[in-house]
């Protein structure tokens, strides 16, 4: 081999020749001309530079030969032309393909240019090159993008739905089942809220990675939202699919730690559909899975339901009510009951519950706990709430004012509507405007409203309890009930849930532990109103065992505003 060098060093001869006339007529990041019958390479200082090199770091002929080699392959770019059926008695031939340069990490578009002598061999060769690699990797992303969701590297719903279409043709020839697994993170948000957005993403993926644990080729998963996944299932049984649930579940009850702080515990729900039982169109799989997930949410969470045909009538009803919902709302079209609580031991009347009711005129009475699940899922409880607390304390006013009224009124609060910031203006607005003693004034929460952010809800109360109002937690003995947690949160009455009267005479355990709970709240100062007494030996009972008042159908039902104004003109128990 006779020379390294730039072209502007090649003799007279080279410059005249029909491969300088290509090179200086090109535009490229550079060029590497090979000449096998004087052993002659030329490299031009574009690929020195795309190669991070100089003259001083070129030892001669033997790495210009590594280069050349490093780069290009003879035989490859030979046995390449030979697939393209470039004839070599052509004497020129151009062809033009991509590679990926692993010595330098790069992409390279090459446009080769092949001379062959009158023996067909090739001769002389120069190769352009140009730097794609930035292109290379744009088109990779919109491909990846294509086919994957970006932060987790999941399926993307688009791909996926492209994969059950697939699947679905083939399981209906060879009449096979595909089940399909919705899944949601339970309370996701509240990581969002107390950690921040950064490390609700970063969750995210951790939980992805565990998912994609499960792909098979007859398995696939998609990520669908922020925290709802998709597993389906093409084949096996629908124990396989509870299975994966059980697992997954099981890996969120173990601690997981996050940059900015350590997730203790999480629980996820899922609802699943089967192909062809609950659909035979993607659509209707995916949409019955996710009602079968609804169903779970609004039982509890933290479970797993196949669809049932009967839940989507249920999700139709609760879509139309939710849409006469919001007219309801706008027209205030709701009326206020009121049920009377009584003293246990002289049955005079304590005081009355306000409880919430919705007569419409296309679908008739609609209970309580069909519309209020709703509101509180989108967020309309708050004006219901306020609405609800408005109407109670206008009513009290009335009922002080024509009848005497000494007693407690008693309103629910949502979870929701407590935690709302403008919560305690209102409520503070609404005593002044209407001058009520606040003492006169109890505020029913469930033990739910704990959840979360517990420090500021207990701080809550202690501002309420500051004003005069009452506190009192109501169904106690369901949910997250515990005695211990008593201690710490500022409340004045607790109501022992109806579940416990039902069976408090028929049932020795029942009646053990709503004795205990009644010692044991009392000598904690607080004031006990057990629901739902709805026999006379249930009242026996609980007068025997010091219980202080009782709510439920023995000594009434929830009346109109009306009704409790006949009630409070001839009774003098008040």
């Amino acid at each position: 081999m006779t020379q390294v060098s730039d072209m502007t060093e090649c003799d007279d001869n080279l410059k005249l020749n029909s491969v300088y006339r290509l090179v200086s007529e090109n535009t490229c990041d550079g060029y590497i001309y090979r000449n096998y019958k004087d052993d002659t390479y030329v490299i031009s200082n574009r690929v020195k530079l795309l190669l991070g090199l100089d003259d001083d770091k070129l030892d001669g002929i033997s790495d210009a030969e590594d280069i050349f080699d490093g780069v290009v392959d003879y035989d490859d770019i030979v046995a390449y032309a030979s697939r393209l059926g470039i004839a070599k008695e052509a004497h020129e031939n151009y062809f033009e393909y991509s590679l990926h340069c692993d010595s330098i990490n790069r992409w390279l578009n090459l446009n080769v240019y092949l001379f062959y002598g009158n023996d067909s061999i090739c001769d002389e060769m120069i190769v352009y090159f140009t730097d794609v690699t930035n292109q290379v990797e744009a088109k990779g992303d919109l491909e990846y993008q294509a086919y994957y969701d970006t932060m987790t590297g999941l399926y993307n719903r688009a791909y996926f739905y492209n994969i059950l279409e697939g699947w679905i043709k083939l399981a209906s020839d060879r009449e096979q089942k595909i089940y399909i697994m919705y899944l949601d993170v339970d309370d996701f948000k509240k990581v969002n809220d107390e950690l921040g957005f950064e490390s609700g993403d970063e969750l995210m993926i951790k939980v992805s990675h565990f998912l994609k644990k499960f792909t098979t080729p007859n398995i696939s998963i998609c990520r669908v939202s922020s925290d709802e996944f998709i597993l389906a299932q093409y084949g096996g049984s629908i124990e396989d699919i509870k299975d994966k649930y059980y697992c997954i579940r099981n890996f969120l009850d173990n601690s997981i730690k996050l940059d900015n702080g350590i997730i203790e515990y999480l629980t996820i729900s899922a609802g699943i559909s089967v192909y062809p039982e609950h659909g035979k169109r993607i659509v209707d799989l995916i949409g019955n899975a996710d009602i079968a997930l609804k169903t779970v949410k609004t039982n509890g969470k933290n479970n797993i339901r196949l669809f049932e045909h009967n839940m989507l009538s249920r999700f139709l009803r609760d879509i139309r009510i939710e849409n006469m919902l919001k007219k309801a709302i706008q027209n205030e079209n709701f009326e206020l009951y009121y049920q009377p609580q009584y003293y246990v031991n002289n049955r005079k009347i304590r005081g009355l519950e306000a409880l919430i009711r919705w007569n419409s005129e296309s679908e008739g009475y609609i209970a309580p706990g069909a519309f209020i699940p709703l509101a509180e899922k989108n967020g309309s409880i708050i004006e219901i709430g306020n609405w609800v607390l408005k109407k109670a304390i206008m009513d009290y006013g009335m009922l002080r004012s024509i009848y005497g009224f000494d007693g407690i009124m008693s309103i629910n609060i949502s979870g929701i509507q407590f935690k709302d910031s403008l919560f305690e203006k209102n409520v503070e607005a609404l005593f002044e405007q209407h001058r009520i003693d606040p003492s006169k004034i109890e505020f029913e929460i469930t033990e739910s409203v704990f959840m979360g952010d517990s420090k500021s809800v207990i701080e809550l109360l202690e501002r309420l309890r500051t004003l005069g109002i009452k506190i009192s937690i109501d169904d106690f003995g369901t949910g997250y009930s515990s005695l211990a947690y008593l201690k710490n949160i500022p409340i004045d009455t607790l109501k022992i849930d109806k579940s416990f009267i039902d069976s408090v005479i028929t049932e020795e355990t029942t009646s053990i532990i709503t004795t205990g709970i009644i010692d044991i709240v009392k000598k904690l100062g607080y004031e006990i109103i057990a629901e739902g007494v709805e026999t006379a030996e249930q009242f026996d009972f609980l007068k025997s065992i010091n219980c202080d008042n009782i709510q439920g159908y023995l000594l009434g039902h929830p009346m109109r505003y009306d009704d409790v104004c006949e009630l409070l003109k001839g009774n003098s128990k008040f």
